[in-house]
């Protein structure tokens, strides 16, 4: 897969991925709340890809609370180990995984779903690792599951400014 990385902010990409799925959540008796950083800084990443991505959790999120629930987006900047990085949580109340659901969660042709193909967190963990982050699941049976995305925060370009003239 080929990124056309280009300046974004991811929680516009976050906000246009809830605008997709609020229909069926709010159908389905489902609280949607997204919380990002007031000052969420813009990065270079692939907004399409990221897209993708997101929208396959919140999907998955939405089919694991059919008689409703709270689906949960944060996202803003943080620091870990490595340096500077955007941290991205997508959690639902819904029915969870078992631990080895969640062994197997990213593994092609694996769902839990009757419908599912088992493509979509194995595509996710693919866009998320090319973009140079790290994508792990918390679950317990019941208590729902909690997605957490890790990118690594690439500062747009500065342009740098000419010097000015000064004249006497």
């Amino acid at each position: 897969m080929r990124l056309d990385t280009r300046p974004c902010r991811v929680d516009d990409v976050l906000r246009e991925v809830a605008e997709l799925v609020d229909h069926k959540a709010r159908d389905q008796g489902i609280a949607l709340g997204i919380a990002t950083a007031a000052d969420f800084p813009e990065t270079l990443a692939d907004p399409e890809l990221l897209k993708t991505c997101f929208l396959n959790l919140m999907i998955n999120a939405v089919d694991a609370m059919p008689k409703g629930g709270v689906l949960s987006v944060e996202a803003g900047p943080a620091r870990e180990t490595g340096g500077d990085v955007l941290l991205v949580t997508v959690s639902d109340t819904g029915q969870g995984m078992t631990p080895d659901e969640i062994r197997t969660a990213f593994e092609p042709y694996f769902s839990t779903k009757e419908t599912g193909l088992g493509l979509g967190l194995a595509l996710t963990r693919k866009i998320v690792s090319d973009h140079g982050g790290s994508i792990a699941l918390e679950s317990a049976p019941g208590q729902g599951t909690r997605a957490r995305i890790v990118l690594p925060l690439v500062a747009k370009p500065v342009t740098e400014r000419p010097a000015e003239a000064v004249v006497s």
